[in-house]
Formats: structure tokens, C-alpha cells, sequence
């Protein structure tokens, strides 16, 4: 199940795409604008903590924040803990809000929606239009163990979570041809400080309606001050494709003052691929001060099967920042890659450029502490 797709595919017309951009903001811009204040225990984007400033420890804010413990710890020593693990998880968890990874929000028991609505132009396939939103309603009443997720971007990243570094914006080294309409029901059986369990059944929204079902099982390996450590395995099964699994590590490393480096690699086997479907790749993020920040992203992608077993491979620089509004963001994005998806096709650079904007509500964490 490769996220890739030949450049031939048919493009969604820019008409059709107004269209449902307007639909989706007239539906939920009302939630966003009514949204209630930011639970305790957390700030909007922009917000800062100073040296002497501390969050409020309610068990509410602490279940919604992969960070920090369920359970309330009273001994110094799981005090210490704590606040250790939470320095280089929440500088990952505010780099990964801004940059709209939603693989983090997927781990949080939160509502949260976004949608991105922008261009990416590239010598090789021109001008392509962008649209892409996801929603996510949680139940506190339900303990936040169910949520239910509306959303249309890449269906076959999304079920054999395959996601992108940064899944709200164009693409350099992946085309966006195959975004569809999907509704998924999320449970969480299982979780814990360290670890989480999730199940998710759902429909790809076309006609006939095609059905996928994916478990995932997220561990922290590595918890200290400085470096965390994350492995997620996610079996899936949907109609067209059959069974698959996807292997999911993630190292954080906090670097100088404002500086986050990461290494992420993923490896898919289906019944749909040729092989082992792959992607590795390292980013280096640093924070500019208030709501703005700096990606610089290096990939590889590839299918050990095929007739070429590296597809493509290139450098990303993404900028974001807080625009007019704080849960409106600006984006602009260069990138150079060298793709190859046929014997036929010669490899060579291949320059692209992109803007856009991004509309999310119900995102309120901490900044880091830089």
C-alpha cells in the first residue's frame, strides 16, 4: 500500500475544491469561534510560562496530556520524575501542534479539528491545490475513552498510519492525489503513562462505502530530561487492500535552547505492497520565539519490491507562525527532491515551492520551556 501515486492520476479541479473548503468551514467555524476557554492546566498558542510559573495539577488536564501521569504522585522523587520527562515531551508535543502532525493529537484524549487549504508547486508535477481537514470529537462523560474522527486527507496513510512528518501541508516527496473523505470510531481499552492501546473502525466515505479497522499500541521507551523515545505498532485490515502492520519509532533529542532534533522511521508490510514499504527520515526544529518556528526536514522513501526500491528522497524547510489570529496558521515551504517511481523515468532534481493557511481549534497545550 504505497502512499505514493503515479502523476497521471486525475487532479480534483480548483472549483470542486472551493467548494469543499466552503462547505467544511461553514460547518464547523461556528465550533471554533464558540470554543470554551482552554482547560486549567493549559495555555493558548503564543502563551509562555516563566521560570517561576507552574500548571495546575488537576486530573482532568493530566489525562488529556500524553506528558504528564493518569495518577496523582506525592513522593519527591515521582514529583522529580515527572517534571523531567515532561521538559523534552512538551517541547515535542508543541513543535508536533504547530506543524499540525496530528500522530501526537491522535494520543491525546482532547477535541481538536484543523484544515489546511493552500498550493504546492513543483517542476515535475506543476501546480497542485491542497485541501485537507480533520475533526475529532473526545467524550468526557466517557471517561475521553471513545472519540469519533471526520477528516479527508491521504486514506491509505491515514489507515495503515503511515502519516507524514507534517500531514496538514503540501507535499514535497509525496503527491496528495489520493486525499478522500473518511469516518473512523476511536477506543481506548488500555492506557497508561508509559503505554496506550487504540482501536478504530471506520468508513472510507465513497460509493460503495469501503470499511478499514486499525489497532494500535503505543510504548514510551525512553523518558529523561533531554531524549524520549517512542515505538507505535498499528495493525490494520480494510476491504480493498487486506491485512497489514506498521512499525512506528520516533527518538526526540532537545538540543541547544530552542532547538529539537528528531529521528523518525516507519516500515508497512500488507498484502497490497511488494514489499516492505518504508520511510526514514530526520528533522530539526527550531523555535523563533512566540508562535513561530522553522522545520528543516530531510526523507527517503522507498518500496524494497519494486523495480525501484528508492522512490524518492529530498529536503524540506517549512515555516509556520501564528496569522491575525492564534488558531490561524501561515505556512510557507521549500524543498528539493530527486524522485524516480519507473525504470522509464530518469532521476533528477525536482525544485518546489508552497504556501497556505491552517485553521485549528481545540488545541491548547504548553509552550515549551526554552
Amino acid at each position: 500500500m504505497s502512499k505514493h501515486s503515479s502523476s497521471t492520476a486525475p487532479r480534483a479541479s480548483l472549483t470542486a475544491l472551493v467548494v469543499q473548503v466552503t462547505t467544511v468551514v461553514t460547518l464547523l467555524a461556528p465550533a471554533a469561534l464558540e470554543a470554551q476557554p482552554p482547560p486549567a492546566g493549559h495555555l493558548p498558542p503564543g502563551a509562555h510560562l516563566s521560570s517561576g510559573d507552574s500548571l495546575p495539577q488537576d486530573t482532568a488536564s493530566r489525562r488529556r496530556d500524553p506528558c504528564t501521569p493518569d495518577e496523582l504522585q506525592q513522593s519527591w522523587l515521582d514529583w522529580l520524575q515527572r517534571n523531567v520527562s515532561r521538559t523534552v515531551c512538551g517541547s515535542a508535543l508543541w513543535f508536533d501542534g504547530l506543524f499540525g502532525d496530528s500522530y501526537v493529537y491522535d494520543e491525546r484524549d482532547v477535541t481538536y479539528g484543523r484544515i489546511f487549504v493552500g498550493l504546492w508547486w513543483d517542476e515535475r508535477d506543476r501546480l497542485d491545490p491542497n485541501f485537507r481537514f480533520r475533526v475529532k470529537l473526545s467524550f468526557p462523560r466517557l471517561e475521553n475513552r471513545a472519540n469519533v474522527t471526520l477528516g479527508r486527507e491521504n486514506f491509505d496513510s491515514y489507515v495503515s498510519d503511515q502519516a507524514d512528518s507534517f500531514e496538514g501541508v503540501p507535499q514535497t516527496l509525496a503527491t496528495t492525489d489520493e486525499d478522500e473523505f473518511f469516518l473512523g470510531v476511536g477506543f481506548t481499552p488500555l492506557r497508561g503513562r508509559r503505554s496506550r492501546l487504540s482501536i478504530s473502525p471506520g468508513v472510507n466515505l465513497k460509493v460503495p462505502l469501503e470499511p478499514y479497522l486499525k489497532v494500535s499500541y503505543r510504548l514510551n521507551l525512553i523518558e529523561t530530561d533531554r531524549t524520549l523515545a517512542r515505538i507505535r505498532e498499528t495493525g490494520f485490515w480494510r476491504e480493498r487492500d487486506g491485512f497489514g502492520t506498521t512499525t512506528r519509532i520516533d527518538l526526540d533529542q532537545r538540543l541547544r535552547q530552542r532547538f529539537l532534533f528528531r529521528y523518525h522511521a516507519m516500515g508497512t508490510f500488507s498484502e497490497s505492497t511488494y514489499g516492505l514499504d518504508w520511510q526514514t527520515g530526520i528533522t530539526l526544529y527550531q523555535h523563533l520565539g512566540g508562535s513561530r518556528a522553522l522545520a528543516y526536514l530531510a526523507e527517503i522513501f522507498g518500496e524494497t519490491g519494486r523495480d525501484v526500491p528508492l522512490e524518492d528522497y529530498g529536503l524540506r524547510v517549512v515555516y509556520r507562525q501564528g496569522a491575525f489570529r492564534p488558531w490561524l496558521i501561515l505556512e510557507l515551504s521549500a524543498g528539493l527532491s530527486w524522485p524516480r517511481r519507473s525504470l522509464a523515468e530518469a532521476r533528477k532534481i525536482n525544485p518546489g515551492l508552497g504556501f497556505g493557511f491552517e485553521m485549528q481549534y481545540g488545541r491548547y497545550h504548553t509552550q515549551p520551556r526554552f
